[in-house]
């Protein structure tokens, strides 16, 4: 089962796509932000990290660059 990372500020858009994502077999972990995304990839396997591209604290994009240092074996 592949683990995905969903990154929104949103929480109504969190939990549908944490939802859509459960439905189809997915085991999905939610954050509000990035640095919260990435307190989680720390403790967990994620293969897979969905963010929003504007957000408070760390924007997606800036989240996306250090995903993409530090697992680089994280797709996004």
């Amino acid at each position: 089962m592949k683990n995905i990372l969903v990154v929104d500020d949103d929480h109504s858009i969190r939990t549908v796509l944490s939802a859509a994502l459960n439905a189809h077999g997915y085991r999905v972990s939610v954050a509000e932000n990035g640095v919260v995304a990435l307190e989680i990839l720390k403790k967990e396997s994620i293969d897979l990290v969905v963010s929003d591209l504007i957000m408070p604290k760390i924007t997606g994009l800036e989240l996306l660059d250090m995903v993409k240092q530090q697992y680089p074996e994280i797709g996004f």
